[in-house]
């Protein structure tokens, strides 16, 4: 009864230069204690797994922080206490580089409401037109650098058709906005409000004029609406 979650914090918080800290079971060693500072922030960033040489792409926070085999997967922490990355590899080319995945990252795959594996349909070979899952076509920094975007490709077609907005800040939501025909205008928005990685409702606009005609709340795990009302005006 009194275990608490750890919170999640602001990438755009997190500055080069600053103490960071890592617990883990490197080599078996359990729960070790390392410190270190942020060496940089990385967007988009590409590697290549040791292990089975599958590559990946992910924001991540570059670190001189000691990590080792056993603390993989284990949080990075702020003078606060703050989760700002779950410490991931290390470079083979040179000892004290680090890397941690970033929070927004971490905040996008809490928010899947389907196999949280990787993407099931590749764009390359789609025959159907339809995918199992979204494939994420890119990631990158809004105008203001304020959060992540996602673009996804829910049918398989190659083209953008859905977008991820992540803000750095939980004080702000989470958009999904839809633009299913493709015409660039989104017709349907859904709105995480506390960043739960649950939406609370969504926002139609049937006309596509750029105003709200209907709001649909009480979401199922398909993320229908149970009740439709009227938008006010």
């Amino acid at each position: 009864s009194d275990v608490r979650p750890l919170r999640l914090g602001d990438l755009g918080k997190v500055q080069v230069g600053q103490d960071v800290h890592a617990i883990g079971h490197p080599f078996g060693e359990a729960w070790s204690y390392t410190k270190g500072i942020v060496s940089q922030v990385r967007f988009n960033y590409e590697w290549e797994s040791e292990e089975d040489h599958l590559k990946h792409r992910a924001d991540v926070v570059q670190t001189q922080t000691p990590i080792n085999p056993g603390n993989s997967g284990g949080p990075l922490f702020n003078d606060a206490g703050e989760i700002v990355g779950v410490n991931a590899f290390g470079s083979l080319q040179g000892s004290g580089v680090s890397f941690a995945i970033a929070p927004t990252e971490v905040r996008r795959v809490l928010a899947m409401t389907s196999d949280r594996l990787a993407a099931k349909a590749q764009v390359a070979g789609s025959k159907t037109g339809k995918c199992d899952e979204p494939v994420r076509l890119a990631t990158e920094r809004n105008r203001k650098d304020d959060a992540t975007v996602f673009l996804l490709d829910a049918d398989c077609n190659g083209r953008a058709d859905s977008g991820l907005v992540v803000p750095d800040s939980n004080a702000r939501p989470i958009f999904l906005f839809i633009d299913a025909n493709e015409n660039g205008k989104n017709e349907t928005v859904y709105v995480d409000k506390n960043h739960d990685m649950k939406f609370d409702y969504v926002v139609y606009d049937t006309n596509e004029d750029g105003k709200a005609d209907l709001i649909g709340y009480d979401l199922n795990d398909e993320l229908e609406p149970g009740r439709v009302v009227l938008a006010r005006t």
